[in-house]
């Protein structure tokens, strides 16, 4: 299994708390559009880094790991706190973390999670590394103030930590990736282009976004089912990016699956970008959902476009 851990900051805003901001405001719809009831804000004094730091603390807290056997740090984000140094470096220092330690940073979105499992899989298997822990970060509400009604209402933000072991890469099939570049500008934070005063904000092409969903999540599973020799009925949990409600029920119901093998957990988070899996993967394991030997099947895909995607054996015989 993979052992997980979660920090989620302590400001959070309700549906309600856009009222005063928008005079036609409708909380509920919100709901039923986003699936989103609440969300984590990080404070001023908060960032990538720190959020990435308190899941890393909680992870050795949780599981009692011995900071000194952690040989590679890999931070997902795409809230760096500077331009460079690689917030991972500085995650590194905050923790203490020893000499010895490789780190570095993937600018990556929505299929961050998947994307750093891979990097962190071919660590272990290519004997360079042991004990990956795998960050997952990002602090979107930055981008809020001047961001569209919509994308207001679906951001979180958040932070998980995992650790990925020889054990775990064991249990870690083959992957499916790719990219298409045609949606590249689809999801887009711009630059400021030399004007100091021009406001930083997301913007998503929501429609265009759901018609990608559309046309290639199923064919993704499909891919990732057959190169692993699987067929879904040997599948016991589906777990993507969380992106928002209409585009999760419309996989759900493509896939034709039950809600006990799709698992939907955006409500209390909202849209995490790179930390929507693990999180979902933690509450899973918190609740005792997940059993031993069951096949999880993970896929990121977003911001880019791009997608990427395993089967998780959810071996839990300790290593």
């Amino acid at each position: 299994m993979i052992k997980t851990a979660v920090y989620l900051p302590k400001k959070i805003v309700h549906n309600d708390d856009f009222i005063n901001k928008y005079s036609d405001w409708n909380s509920k719809k919100t709901l039923e559009q986003t699936g989103v009831e609440m969300r984590h804000y990080a404070a001023e004094d908060e960032s990538s880094a720190t959020l990435g730091y308190n899941a890393l603390m909680k992870l050795v807290e949780k599981y009692n790991i011995d900071i000194n056997t952690i040989d590679f740090l890999i931070c997902v984000t795409e809230t760096p706190d500077n331009v460079l140094p690689a917030t991972a470096y500085k995650i590194h220092k905050l923790a203490n973390l020893p000499k010895t330690c490789g780190a570095y940073d993937i600018n990556h979105g929505c299929a961050g999670f998947t994307y750093g499992l891979l990097t962190a899989y071919n660590f272990i298997k290519a004997g360079s590394a042991s004990n990956v822990v795998l960050i997952t970060v990002d602090i979107l509400s930055k981008f809020m103030e001047h961001s569209e009604k919509a994308i207001q209402t679906l951001i979180g933000d958040g932070a998980a930590a995992c650790l990925i072991t020889k054990h775990v890469c064991d249990n870690i099939m083959k992957f499916v990736y790719g990219t298409d570049s045609q949606g590249y500008d689809r999801v887009i934070v711009k630059h400021r282009d030399n004007d100091p005063d021009k406001p930083l904000f997301l913007h998503m092409d929501g429609m265009d976004v759901f018609s990608f969903a559309m046309h290639n999540i199923q064919n993704i599973v499909n891919e990732i089912l057959n190169i692993n020799n699987l067929s879904l009925d040997e599948i016991d949990m589906v777990i993507v990016h969380q992106a928002n409600k209409i585009i999760l029920e419309f996989i759900k119901r493509r896939l034709k699956l039950p809600d006990d093998r799709f698992y939907i957990n955006m409500i209390y988070t909202g849209n995490t970008s790179s930390a929507t899996i693990p999180i979902a993967l933690n509450d899973l394991q918190e609740n005792g959902l997940l059993k031993h030997n069951q096949n999880i099947l993970v896929l990121g895909f977003g911001v880019g476009y791009s997608w990427c995607g395993t089967v998780i054996k959810w071996n839990m015989d300790k290593e």
